[in-house]
């Protein structure tokens, strides 16, 4: 493990202050500090060749004796670069070796950020099985508490495009925000080509996968994982790869990210706002339509009603003459008599020989220009 605990204080054994001061540690510490789960007694192991660590004095059953090298290594470099970084990841702190007693476990680190939020970091690398990474995340999701997993890269296999991802770290692939963003083509079709699009959302993918290169101190992102349906084959719709020090952590403590997915962000925004006004703008061209199809009826209507009022004030025939105050609908109340004939004559053909108002079906022959002829009815006699 990389702390013991001596007199109420936790001694962190990567701790800088203690660079070439071996000796004095080994006399302060050994066998009088202990483990930080177990409260054994503890002793300082600070070769030339292994990661300074502390050791258990006796073998028991302490679950932290499982802690390898290759982990411990990997732990200490992420606790040194959010140390390092700690304003620019908006922490007030940053504590290794996070000891979760009732459930018997050491969470490797645990940040405090300066919004109150906490978030806990694990870094796989080969010492848990399944079953204690199960019991952690129930814990974790159980408790309200944010985890990310971040894996040792030499656990990163591909086959052709797609990563294989054993029944362990699937358990460790995190549902994030970031993921949506590289899902469809909404940018091309919502922002340059100005369509209506659906907007993805997060639950459209599997998750993300984080691993890390302790050697390089580098971090990969597989993002917006989908399932291919063979065994343990991931498709990730997006690799980013950068730096430890590069990489940031989402506002919602959800997954590390680099700074060139904030523009996706950026866009992603965009495109929300832009898909908004594209859609209130087809709602309003709807109610326009609508609006023009009713008017539209609504004067069929008013001219039927005014052509069947004509012909019966006439009694099916013309007389060139118009009663006053028969009336017709409120639209053309402000019509002369003379206007409201003329319209009528229009929709309507006159039958020179019985005096009946016809439709153009109806007439035998007629003149366009004076709207008057024979009707069929007529016609046949003749």
């Amino acid at each position: 493990m990389l702390t013991a605990n001596f007199k109420n204080e936790q001694y962190y054994s990567l701790d800088e202050d203690w660079h070439g001061r071996k000796e004095e540690m080994r006399k302060l510490l050994n066998n009088k500090a202990v483990c930080p789960l177990c409260k054994e007694p503890v002793i300082c192991k600070f070769g030339d060749e292994k990661i300074h660590h502390f050791a258990h004095s006796q073998k028991g059953n302490c679950p932290s004796i499982n802690d390898t090298e290759k982990h411990m290594k990997g732990v200490g470099l992420l606790y040194q670069n959010f140390l390092t970084n700690i304003d620019q990841y908006g922490l007030s702190h940053v504590s290794v070796n996070r000891v979760f007693e009732e459930e018997q476990f050491v969470a490797d680190l645990e940040l405090e950020f300066r919004n109150g939020k906490r978030l806990i970091i694990e870094y796989y690398g080969g010492h848990l099985k399944k079953k204690e990474i199960k019991k952690r995340n129930d814990y974790y999701e159980k408790n309200n508490i944010q985890i990310i997993w971040v894996i040792d890269s030499d656990y990163l296999e591909y086959i052709d495009d797609c990563i294989k991802l054993k029944p362990i770290f699937r358990k460790m692939k995190k549902i994030n925000e970031v993921d949506k963003f590289y899902i469809g083509s909404w940018r091309t079709l919502i922002l340059e080509e100005g369509l209506i699009s659906e907007l993805p959302n997060k639950d459209m993918a599997s998750g993300t996968i984080i691993y890390f290169n302790a050697e390089e101190v580098k971090v990969s992102i597989s993002r917006a994982l989908s399932d291919t349906h063979h065994t343990g084959l991931f498709y990730p719709r997006k690799i980013i790869e950068g730096s430890l020090s590069d990489a940031r952590i989402t506002t919602d403590q959800e997954t590390f990210y680099f700074e060139e997915e904030i523009e996706l962000g950026l866009a992603f925004k965009k495109a929300k706002v832009k898909l908004q006004e594209l859609e209130d703008a087809r709602k309003l061209q709807r109610k326009r339509d609508e609006e023009i199809r009713r008017m539209t009826f609504e004067k069929d209507e008013v001219n039927l009603h005014n052509n069947q009022r004509l012909k019966d004030h006439t009694n099916g025939k013309w007389n060139g003459k118009w009663k006053e105050n028969e009336g017709v609908h409120n639209i053309h109340a402000e019509k002369s008599k003379e206007e409201l004939k003329k319209e009528v004559e229009s929709k309507w053909f006159h039958c020179r020989r019985c005096g009946e108002l016809k439709k153009e079906k109806e007439m035998y022959t007629y003149s366009f220009g004076s709207k008057a002829g024979v009707c069929n009815a007529c016609g046949i006699k003749r």
